[in-house]
C-alpha cells in the first residue's frame, strides 16, 4: 500500500517527494521561527502551488489526473458469474474483485474475496520467528525477481503475487501443502469463531 501511495505522490506531487523541496521548506520554516519571514506568506506560497497540483490530480486520468490502481487479472474464476477475478488494492488492503465490476449496471458483478496476508496468520498463530522465517523464504517473481507476497484465499488455496503489483505482475495460485492447510484451517476456524487476533 505504501508503495502505491509513494508512486501516486511522485507522479502528481513531485515537489512534496523532492528532498531539495523538503530542505527548502525547512529553511523557510526556520526563517519563520527566527522572525525573518512572515508565516502567512510562506504558507500562501506553498498552498498556491499545492492547490494547482491538487486540482490537476483530481481530474480524470485522461486529462492528466491521478491514475487509478490497475487490476491484475488472475486465473481464478468468479464464484458468482464465472469471469476472471483480479487483484485489487484499496485502503482496506489487497483483495480479489470480479473483472465484471466495470461493466454497465445490469451486467455488473460486485463479488469480492478477501485475501489474508500469510505473514499475518503466521505471526498470530506461530509467533514472530515463524513470520521472520517466512519472509526469508519468500518466492521470487519469475518475471522480475522481486519477492512475492503470499495471501490465503481459503483453507486450501494460496495466491502468490509479485511485490511490484503492476498490470503485468506475475501471480501463482497454489494448493496449500498439509502443514500449510492445517495452519490456515486453525486461522479460519479462529476467525469464524469470532476471535480477534492482533
Amino acid at each position: 500500500m505504501g508503495e502505491i501511495v509513494t508512486d501516486r505522490l511522485e507522479e502528481n506531487f513531485r515537489d512534496l517527494m523532492n528532498y531539495d523541496f523538503t530542505a527548502q521548506m525547512e529553511d523557510r520554516l526556520d526563517q519563520v521561527a527566527n522572525h525573518q519571514a512572515e508565516w502567512k506568506e510562506v504558507l500562501n506560497h506553498f498552498f498556491g502551488d499545492f492547490t494547482t497540483q491538487l486540482a490537476t490530480a483530481e481530474k480524470d486520468p485522461e486529462e492528466g489526473g491521478m491514475q487509478p490502481n490497475p487490476m491484475v487479472l488472475t486465473s481464478i474464476d468468479c464464484p458468482t458469474c464465472g469471469r476472471k477475478m483480479g487483484i485489487r488494492t484499496a485502503s482496506t488492503g489487497v483483495f480479489l474483485g470480479c473483472s465484471g465490476y466495470a461493466l454497465p449496471p445490469k451486467e455488473r458483478c460486485k463479488t469480492t474475496i478477501n485475501l489474508v496476508p500469510e505473514n499475518e496468520v503466521l505471526n498470530v498463530l506461530e509467533g514472530d520467528d515463524a513470520e521472520t522465517n517466512a519472509l526469508r523464504a519468500k518466492r521470487r517473481c519469475q518475471k522480475c525477481g522481486t519477492a512475492m507476497d503470499s495471501y490465503l484465499i481459503d483453507p486450501k488455496r494460496k495466491l502468490h503475487v509479485c511485490g511490484n503489483n503492476r498490470p503485468a505482475t506475475a501471480t501463482r495460485l497454489k494448493r496449500a501443502n498439509s502443514a500449510s492447510r492445517a495452519m490456515t484451517a486453525r486461522w479460519w476456524s479462529a476467525r469464524s469463531a469470532g476471535l480477534k487476533c492482533t
